[in-house]
């Protein structure tokens, strides 16, 4: 049984340093194949993530702005 682990962000299709920390570490974790691994965001400002992230990451957003 995978261990499920979620990430949250304000918007991970950001380009800055916590964006980047946050999908280098979803991608270390998502190649051990032993985590259940998603990704939360507040909102996203983009379609697709400016740092490249392991296709098999679920991706959710709670809105379409912030509030």
């Amino acid at each position: 049984m995978k261990r499920k682990i979620c990430f949250f962000s304000g918007d991970i299709t950001r380009s800055g340093g916590t964006e980047r920390v946050t999908i280098q570490l979803v991608n270390a974790l998502q190649k051990e194949n032993t985590y259940d691994i998603c990704i939360l965001s507040l909102t996203e400002q983009q379609e697709e993530t400016f740092y490249s992230i392991d296709p098999s990451v679920k991706k959710y957003k709670l809105g379409n702005r912030w509030i």
